[in-house]
């Protein structure tokens, strides 16, 4: 959606100029900020910290840090004691250990761990064929967790209290801005119900069962929370205030003569809706009456807590929703879908609402129907008692969102696409999958990707993983697969249109211009799965259809990441490493879940110290370790090598451009420096020049910052230049400014030449921007970017370029068929998609 009229820049706005419209009942007056100075608050400083806030649970700082290492590592009692005797035999220190035993340190987080909600087991009992089966879960007091992070000074200072709406000025319109919660609509438009002074407080729920053992007998279903009103950043990290357990659900034992009876399955989804009540039972009665909180930063404020979103993957959302599933008439939580109309995403469905379930059941229980009636009435609905009804204005429905990790990265992308071409490979032989796997070792490594050498006969549980196999495997693949072959031109012809989609989805702020283009892109892809030939693949599954709900949620609750599962997922881990050390595999629920309740309270504690620190020492931010010269832009380079230009030539005799640089050098700055406003650095006869014994400085790392296209923070790219990077030669590509254009080119050599007590770094990069000559149909029916080197001997193919000219780092992949030539990797990131469009005209 746009706001205001296209038109003539007004001049009373700037370019990139942000507007925040704040919701009508907050009583808040629109504002505009030039971008440098969005996202700044007027905020109360701080008070005083605690002196000691380690105390009373434990007597010194030295206690409190020696006890959270020994919970961090998971240290067992006999460990336990061997450390502690080892610090007891020494006399010199700073601070003072007290402990003696692990009784000592077990007792002092016991005492610690007062100071928050703890975890209480509750019994419920369920009835299953006349028979009450009991079961035991155990929560953590949901409301008092939340009053410990709003009475918290520091996290409050860092919440937002109502729904936004942000616009960016382009020069002619506003268009709309969406990233966090309460940027989006849902937030907004429940708002509007609350009384007036009334804020949202507003959950992200996740639940999913995980192995805590290696062979999958011992498992735990952990529920974790988030408070949306905190900044991404911080609710997705490991401080204070960021996800915590809050739950630990029953798992109901299968029965093999009854598990897939339908009254069984009903049976553990009762299970799981009255486990789940005990979990959210605290913040029930104040999300219809509100509460009154007098909250960290000294304000008064009445809360109504709801659920805006339910995080999890698709098995755990037919639970939540209780839906019938895969196997029912309409398998999509989000909408009613028929089951066989699942792989067409250009019609759109009537959407699910918690008004319109609640309204089907009383139906279904008020009209004169028998038992069996009344079960095939529900099952054209797949519908059931939901816990979140009693949760005021949550909508389960509009609540469970798309989970790009296990809906695209693990399923439709990594299970389905990708698994699918892996048997068009394996089907083209031996020599098939030797090249792909010889073609994905190619490709140059790049920071953040994965680098793979055996793709074919490997099998990643990981969907991060599977993510890079997608976005790398059409420029591993395209020279593999004969053009004739119908099938693998198809799948290659998705998987790209599918990697454009995801990289949509991804991004970490959208506008209203880039959820167009990208509903235009999954359109696109929807067209090519309808169009599917002589492809054997059934792509009616939901995984395929709940991409068409991707961008809805997006414009509902923000960028994907604030509900992707990837987080809470990785809390995961430390589960299993304490059932495997801290446990003795009987009762594990309560023995982990004190673990979990003390590493909560390591982390407040740790919060705590922190800010004391902060305030004594009034520390500034730490500035990068870059051990070398930094220029105007914010450039810097690192890793040196001081030498003599005679050792530098002499090393690089064999090439042919650098083994005359000094004199190459001198001749470009003499001409170039003066077009920088560099004078001052030309000597007395207006030439620079240079003698065999001046020193110069090789270097083998640039950092290039640059200002993402997505959400336009500062990035900082680290690009390589030597010749044994982890035992091999790296020389990393880039996009610089040219006269008159942007150029993609390969780092050769880095340094920084002294000119008159002035330190001026240059790079010598060889440039690919040879003429490509016309189209190639297979790059034009993949959407592939081709660039290519000038051959050695010419003069053209090597340029020296000062540092701040480099825009950003580039990863290019040979064409394994054309030498010297290169595929330009666009899907690497948000920002180089993006450039590529711009590039290559193609927006």
């Amino acid at each position: 959606m746009n706001f205001g009229s296209p038109g003539a820049a007004s001049p009373q706005y700037q370019i990139d100029d942000i507007r925040t419209e704040y919701h009508p009942r907050s009583g808040r007056q629109t504002e505009t900020v030039h971008f440098d100075d969005y996202g700044r608050k007027q905020t109360l400083s701080n008070p005083v910290p605690t002196a000691e806030p380690w105390k009373p649970s434990f007597k010194t700082r030295e206690d409190f840090e020696l006890a959270e290492i020994m919970l961090e590592a998971c240290m067992n009692e006999t460990l336990t004691d061997r450390l502690l005797k080892i610090f007891q035999s020494c006399a010199e220190g700073r601070g003072k250990v007290t402990f003696r035993s692990y009784s000592d340190v077990n007792q002092a987080w016991e005492h610690a761990s007062t100071r928050l909600a703890p975890f209480e087991p509750e019994k419920i009992s369920v009835q299953y064929k006349g028979e009450d089966k009991e079961f035991v879960v155990f929560s953590r007091d949901l409301w008092q967790w939340t009053l410990d992070i709003l009475q918290h000074r520091s996290l409050a200072l860092q919440m937002t209290w109502d729904a936004e709406r942000i616009s960016k000025f382009n020069g002619f319109e506003w268009v709309r801005v969406i990233h966090e919660p309460w940027t989006a609509a849902s937030w907004w438009d429940i708002q509007v119900r609350l009384p007036a002074g009334g804020h949202l407080l507003c959950y992200l729920l996740y639940a999913d069962k995980t192995r805590l053992s290696s062979f999958g007998t011992a498992k735990g279903y952990p529920v974790v929370a988030r408070i949306l009103n905190l900044p991404i950043e911080l609710r997705n990290g490991n401080t204070f205030g960021s996800g915590c357990v809050v739950g630990w659900l029953p798992i109901v034992d299968d029965d093999p003569e009854e598990k897939k009876k339908p009254g069984f399955v009903n049976f553990k989804r009762v299970v799981w809706h009255e486990s789940f009540l005990v979990v959210i039972k605290t913040i029930a009665q104040h999300s219809k009456t509100g509460f009154l909180v007098i909250c960290g930063d000294d304000v008064r404020r009445q809360f109504f807590p709801t659920i805006l979103i339910l995080s999890a993957d698709y098995e755990e959302q037919e639970v939540m929703s209780l839906i019938r599933g895969f196997g029912g008439k309409r398998p999509c939580p989000v909408c009613l879908v028929p089951a066989e109309e699942l792989s067409n995403l250009l019609v759109r469905h009537e959407a699910r609402t918690r008004e319109q379930s609640l309204t089907l059941i009383q139906h279904a229980r008020n009209a004169d129907l028998n038992i069996g009636e009344r079960d095939n009435f529900l099952s054209d609905y797949g519908l059931r008692d939901n816990v979140f009804w009693q949760i005021a204005n949550t909508d389960p429905h509009r609540a469970l969102s798309f989970d790009r990790l296990h809906f695209n990265n693990s399923g439709l992308g990594g299970n389905h696409l990708w698994g699918e071409l892996v048997k068009v490979i394996k089907s083209l032989g031996r020599q098939a999958e030797k090249a792909l796997n010889d073609n994905f070792n190619a490709i140059p490594r790049w920071s953040g990707l994965s680098h793979f050498s055996d793709v074919v006969s490997s099998s990643f549980n990981d969907g991060t993983k599977h993510e890079d196999i997608i976005k790398l495997v059409v420029f591993a693949a395209h020279s593999i697969i004969p053009r004739t072959h119908q099938v693998g031109r198809y799948l290659l012809r998705c998987i790209r249109a599918y990697a454009e989609v995801d990289m949509h989805i991804s991004f970490d702020v959208h506008t209203s211009d880039t959820i167009a283009s990208g509903r235009a892109l999954r359109d696109k892809f929807a067209g090519l799965i309808l169009d599917a030939g002589e492809t054997p693949k059934n792509w009616n599954f939901p995984k395929l259809h709940l991409l068409q709900h991707s961008f809805d949620d997006i414009e509902a609750k923000g960028v994907s990441a604030n509900y992707n599962t990837k987080p809470s997922e990785k809390m995961h881990g430390p589960y299993k490493k304490a059932y495997k050390l801290r446990t003795n595999f009987r009762n594990v629920a309560s023995q982990l879940l004190r673990i979990d309740h003390y590493t909560l309270t390591s982390v407040f504690l740790r919060d705590l110290i922190n800010l004391r620190d902060e305030y004594e020492l009034d520390l500034a931010q730490t500035l990068a370790d870059t051990a070398g010269t930094m220029d105007d832009t914010g450039s810097s380079i690192g890793i040196k090598r001081p030498m003599t230009w005679q050792d530098f030539e002499n090393t690089h005799k064999a090439h042919p451009f650098l083994k005359n640089i000094r004199s190459v050098l001198a001749q470009w700055l003499t001409a170039t420096l003066p077009f920088f406003g560099e004078h001052s650095l030309l000597l007395p006869n207006g030439k620079v020049s240079f003698h065999p014994d001046d020193l110069i400085c090789q270097y083998h790392l640039l950092r290039t910052p640059y200002e993402s296209h997505i959400d336009w923070r500062q990035k900082t790219d680290n690009l390589h230049c030597s010749p044994s990077f982890h035992g091999h030669e790296r020389n990393d590509y880039i996009i610089f400014q040219a006269a008159n254009s942007v150029v993609f080119a390969q780092l050769t050599a880095i340094f920084a030449c002294l000119i008159n007590d002035h330190v001026y770094p240059v790079c010598i990069v060889r440039r690919l921007d040879a003429p490509v000559g016309g189209l190639r149909p297979e790059d034009t029916e993949l959407d592939l970017h081709r660039v290519r080197s000038w051959p050695a001997e010419r003069s053209s193919s090597y340029e020296i370029i000062p540092v701040l000219s480099v825009i950003r780092g580039a990863l290019l992949v040979p064409d394994s068929r054309r030498s010297g030539d290169f595929l330009v990797m666009d899907l690497v990131d948000g920002d180089m998609y993006l450039r590529c469009k711009k590039i290559f005209g193609q927006q």
